[in-house]
Order: C-alpha cells, then structure tokens, then sequence
C-alpha cells in the first residue's frame, strides 16, 4: 500500500493474571487494524484488550474473549494513523500494558 501509515503488527503477548497465570492471549495485526484475544485457561474468566487513546486516556476499544477456553475473538476498528495508543489486558485480575504504539508506526 502506498502512501498508506499502519500501526506495526506484534504479538501473539502473553497475557497473564495478577498470580502470575498464562490466561489469554492477544495479537495486532496492522492490515485492516484487526484485535484478536484468546482465552487459553478455563477459569471462569474471560480475557479483555481495552485500548486507550494516550494523550487522554480515552477508552476507544474493547475486546473480549468470551467463548471459553481455546476460542479466540477478532474485531476491526480503524485506528487514527498518527495517534498513540496502549493495549492494556484488563478485566479480573488482570492489568498489564501489552504495548503503547502509535498508527503511523513503522
């Protein structure tokens, strides 16, 4: 694509609970701003990406995983091209900054 800034594409991360526990996991891919989550640990709890706008802390996206374990949720959102953003795993016990990136990153 020419001409066209996108957020840098990382994972799968390793999302983990406040004890330590592998619960999910959670992917970025640039082409098409496509989340995904996937719960890996049947614990009655279902992994969550909520991603903040950074200036503001402006709550613009959430995604869960909420079929149970072994199933996996992706969802499309068009991110702001030169906007900074932070991917938090959240939800119960769950609070850890997965990455901060901004969609014009290469």
């Amino acid at each position: 694509m020419s001409g066209v800034a996108e957020a840098k594409s990382w994972g799968p991360y390793a999302m983990e609970n406040i004890y330590g526990q592998k619960v999910g996991t959670a992917k970025f891919v640039a082409n098409g701003d496509k989340l995904t989550v996937c719960d890996t640990r049947a614990d009655s709890y279902a992994p969550k990406v909520k991603v903040y706008r950074h200036s503001d802390k402006k709550l613009v996206w959430t995604v869960t995983a909420n079929l149970g374990k072994g199933w996996c949720v992706t969802s499309s959102k068009n991110l702001g091209e030169t906007t900074k953003y932070e991917f938090w795993n959240s939800g119960s016990n769950m609070n850890q900054l997965l990455r901060t990136t901004t969609a014009g990153a290469s």
